[in-house]
């Protein structure tokens, strides 16, 4: 009985790990995606705006930072 309760428990502990990671690739596409409007309304054009965002490292990274980052790659610094 014990084992087949540590082996629930193992699987609701990986069940939990996935819906937090998926909650935060959920909150990262958010982020990219306000971005990717905020850049646009300073006249960036879409794909130029995704190519820069692909030579970024994504990981928990905010709004302000993604954008002041693209600025820099668009900018050509």
């Amino acid at each position: 009985m014990i084992l087949e309760l540590k082996d629930k428990m193992k699987i609701e502990i990986e069940e939990q790990k996935e819906e937090e990671k998926l909650e935060k690739d959920i909150s990262q596409n958010e982020n990219i995606e306000e971005a990717i409007s905020a850049l646009q309304v300073l006249g960036y054009n879409k794909k130029e705006i995704e190519k820069a965002i692909e030579k970024l490292e994504i990981n928990e990274i905010s709004i302000e930072d993604i954008i002041r980052k693209c600025l820099k790659i668009l900018g050509g610094e």
